[in-house]
C-alpha cells in the first residue's frame, strides 16, 4: 500500500462544482477537462496549453530551476491563447505568498 493510495483521482458532484479531481500521478499529454487547474508539482513544463480545454483558468505555483532559469509547471512557450486567466510561475503568486508569510510572522510575534 502506497501513501498516495488515499489520494487517487476522485470526482465529487456538488451544487457549486461539477468536477473536482486530484491527480498526483499525471502523465504528460493527458487532456484535462476542468475549468480551473492549480499546478504545484515543481516539475518544469509539466503541462502544455494544448493539454487544457478552452477557457481553462490556470494557477501555477510550482517552480524549478533549469540552467539557471526559473520555470513553472505550465509550459509558457506552448499554445495558451485559448485559455482563460493564467497566473504564471515565476511572477504570479510569489509576491502574495511573501506578503502573507510576513503578515503571519508579524502576527506571531505580537
Amino acid at each position: 500500500r502506497s501513501v498516495f493510495d488515499d489520494f487517487s483521482p476522485k470526482t465529487q458532484k456538488t451544487s457549486k462544482t461539477e468536477n473536482l479531481t486530484f491527480r498526483p500521478n499525471y502523465s504528460k499529454r493527458t487532456k484535462i477537462n476542468s475549468q480551473l487547474v492549480i499546478l504545484s508539482a515543481g516539475s518544469p513544463n509539466l503541462l502544455s496549453g494544448e493539454d487544457l480545454r478552452p477557457k481553462t483558468h490556470v494557477v501555477d505555483l510550482g517552480s524549478s530551476i533549469v540552467n539557471g532559469k526559473t520555470i513553472g509547471d505550465l509550459n509558457m512557450q506552448s499554445k495558451l491563447d485559448h485559455l482563460g486567466i493564467i497566473s504564471p510561475s515565476p511572477k504570479g503568486l510569489g509576491p502574495l505568498v511573501v506578503r502573507f508569510l510576513i503578515l503571519n510572522l508579524l502576527e506571531y510575534t505580537k
